[in-house]
């Protein structure tokens, strides 16, 4: 009795932190895509940013949508992996808009040159990125508590939105001193963007062609 009560406690911390996410921190992370933020500096590691902040509250919904409810241990693991799908499908829309934004930065050349809001970016992609590293730990700890495939697969978006960010800043700094590696954060960018192309077609193909049809049958008929 005791084991499912402190694992309901641990459920309702992560669905709340989950809400958190969405009603508290949306409104602040959509001030830094790509029509803001990222304009001040035209840096497409912000901009991936921006984007993955608003893919990660989504994935979010996803999340809380495979704890709603209560059902069998095979309907649980249906709704799971329904939910990693899904949340795959985040990771190439992410990876897809990374990878042709920052391509099309490397292709013309163009170098920035406007550091009038330079701290002010510093300041909030920071702060921003300190805090989704934080959420995406909270959400690492969560899903080994819970043994939650979905869980941890979210933080793993989360982790990336938080790299991006600092490597955002980290780019207009060094571009700041030596201005010959203009090219710097559309690499950031295409790195980002390939991982996340990657680790979301494995999480696709894992849980679709590599998953074990019978599993697939049991679950459907469970859920």
């Amino acid at each position: 009795m005791k084991h499912i009560t402190a694992k309901s406690t641990l459920l309702s911390a992560g669905v709340s932190s989950i809400k958190i996410e969405i009603e508290q921190l949306w409104p602040q992370k959509m001030i830094s895509q790509p029509g803001v933020i990222s304009n001040f500096v035209e840096s497409e590691s912000l901009f991936g940013y921006g984007l993955d902040a608003v893919l990660d509250s989504l994935s979010s919904v996803a999340v809380i949508w495979r704890f709603y409810g209560k059902g069998s241990s095979a309907a649980a693991e249906a709704k799971e992996r329904k939910a990693c799908i899904v949340i795959s499908l985040f990771f190439f829309i992410s990876a897809s808009s990374l990878l042709y934004k920052s391509t099309e930065a490397l292709m013309k050349g163009e170098e920035k040159t406007d550091f009038k809001n330079r701290i002010l970016t510093d300041i909030f992609s920071s702060v921003c990125g300190g805090i989704s590293l934080v959420l995406a730990s909270l959400k690492v700890y969560l899903g080994f508590k819970l043994n939650s495939r979905a869980l941890l697969t979210d933080s793993i978006i989360t982790y990336v939105g938080a790299t991006m960010s600092f490597l955002g800043v980290m780019s207009v700094e060094v571009y700041r001193v030596e201005d010959s590696v203009w090219y710097l954060d559309a690499v950031f960018g295409l790195t980002c963007g390939v991982f996340l192309l990657c680790f979301g077609l494995k999480l696709l193909l894992q849980m679709t062609c590599l998953y074990p049809k019978h599993q697939v049958l049991e679950d459907e008929e469970q859920s």
